[in-house]
């Protein structure tokens, strides 16, 4: 495997782990603010 294709692999990896995580984070801000 080429290491463009390697790289363009990890950065979709990292800016789905990182929309999941701002998701994640946003939902938790809303349960925080309902208590």
């Amino acid at each position: 495997m080429s290491s463009a294709g390697l790289f363009s692999l990890l950065l979709m990896n990292v800016s789905k782990a990182s929309f999941i995580a701002l998701t994640n984070f946003s939902f938790f801000r809303k349960q925080m603010s309902m208590m």
